[in-house]
């Protein structure tokens, strides 16, 4: 018969603290069920390295913000809104939801006195809305559950896009039921999963994808049953020496087999004994020509050292984030300076930024533009990495290299262009006259003769 045990109970083992069900099992979770939402919140909080390798990517995406074209007073009028509408936090939250929860559901929060909790049940009009914004509410999908007109044993029904065409979600009292038409949300999806999700009246936990949570958990299980059959492996590999003076003539005095067996079952119990003592750090005696040693494929502490690297290291391979980020270490390796790591990681926190948080943020800015009549200028995130100083010269070498060739070929206005690119960076602080005078020594473009 099967047992049937939480994820947690096969990661802990009672024994050991490792993973497997016995003493001697591994935790190897083949076909495990997907972590409900109260084991992820509970290793979230109770695991420092979880919370953080969920917490990382998030901060990175925010970090080089979004920026918008030089139009001065619209800029920092949007960007005071931004501030005052919450967009970084409500985005924070909602990609610390998706990675640790599978998804994420970010809805609009209205001025209450004008857009009651009934209203939310009717289709989202942006434009009909007559409240004033006040900012964003995030939910994870366990949050949220499918609503069906006949009670949660009926099938909910589905929108377009194959979620609840209706969600219900308790106020923060619990009193009270509200029920949100998925007009009015923007989701935000997990990892792909890799089945297809079931509609359940009882939450949407698994509806909006993978859980990175769940996903860096199970590989973490698997890494500590391994290493923990690597531990009894190691312990069996040891064999306890006792060597006895005067064995061989002892021996060479027997003259039937079955003294042999008698004299070596007598070595044998005194070497059992002897070893059990050593093991349990009690005083022994030995004969002067005695000598107790253990031989093995490694001592305990060695293995044990190997074994918390190995660990680590499927940790880091887990939640596929830098060694320098998630542990505040170096990289290993000769010359290695994690710099590798760290493009491979920056260009992963790209690919989210276009994924996830584009779509999410035009969407918010849609909302913005309807409800405030302030639309949102063009925009782009930041740049995720810094220029260093010696990057900044090669780069200002390369392109003085490049204008001092066109301005030898005599390339028409090359002389001004240059001069303009180096007032406008700073590099020298050209007045007008002078910026004049460049451009007067340009000479104009000659005409074709002929005509």
């Amino acid at each position: 018969m099967q047992h049937k045990m939480s994820a947690l109970a096969k990661f802990l083992n009672p024994k050991s603290g490792a993973g497997g069900d016995g003493d001697m099992g591994g935790g190897v979770l083949l076909g495990k069920s997907r972590l409900t939402a109260h084991t992820i919140e509970l290793l979230l909080r109770s695991e420092p390295f979880m919370r953080t390798a969920m917490e990382i990517m998030g901060e990175d995406v925010i970090r080089a913000w979004r920026t918008f074209p030089k139009e001065k007073g619209e800029v920092s009028s949007y960007h005071k809104l931004e501030a005052d509408l919450d967009f970084k936090k409500t985005l924070l939250r909602a990609l610390y939801w998706t990675d640790a929860f599978g998804g994420a559901l970010i809805v609009p929060r209205y001025d209450k006195e004008s857009v009651g909790l009934e209203d939310m049940a009717g289709e989202f009009d942006p434009d009909e809305v007559e409240g004033e914004l006040l900012g964003w509410k995030v939910y994870a999908p366990h949050h949220l559950k499918p609503w069906a007109p006949n009670g949660a044993r009926e099938v909910p029904v589905q929108a377009v896009n194959g979620l609840p065409e209706t969600y219900e979600v308790k106020t923060s009292d619990g009193t009270q039921e509200i029920k949100i038409h998925h007009s009015w949300t923007i989701p935000m999806f997990g990892l792909m999963s890799s089945e297809t999700p079931k509609m359940s009246g009882n939450s949407c936990h698994g509806m909006f994808g993978e859980s990175r949570a769940d996903l860096i958990f199970t590989h973490m299980s698997r890494a500590v049953g391994g290493l923990q059959n690597m531990a009894h492996l190691l312990e069996k590999s040891n064999i306890d020496v006792l060597k006895v003076a005067g064995l061989a003539a002892a021996l060479a005095e027997c003259t039937t087999t079955e003294e042999i067996r008698k004299t070596v079952s007598q070595v044998l119990q005194r070497a059992e004994a002897s070893v059990q003592v050593a093991s349990n750090k009690q005083p022994m005696v030995l004969d002067e020509s005695e000598s107790l040693d253990r031989e093995g494929l490694s001592t305990g502490a060695d293995a044990a050292v190997k074994m918390t690297d190995t660990l680590v290291n499927a940790y880091v391979s887990a939640t596929r984030l830098p060694r320098t980020k998630l542990m505040g270490e170096q990289a290993k390796g000769l010359n290695n300076g994690g710099e590798v790591d760290l493009t491979h990681y920056y260009n992963r926190v790209e690919g989210i930024r276009e994924d996830r948080c584009t779509r999410v943020l035009n969407s918010m800015d849609e909302i913005v533009s309807s409800s405030l009549g302030q639309e949102a200028p063009p925009w782009q995130f930041g740049s995720l990495t810094s220029v260093t100083p010696k990057d900044k010269a090669e780069i200002e070498a390369k392109r003085a290299q490049r204008d001092k060739h066109y301005a030898d070929i005599d390339l028409p206005f090359a002389r001004t262009k240059i001069a303009t690119e180096l007032d406008r960076a700073g590099v020298y602080d050209f007045t007008d006259q002078e910026l004049a005078d460049i451009k007067a020594s340009d000479g104009p473009i000659d005409e074709p003769e002929g005509e």
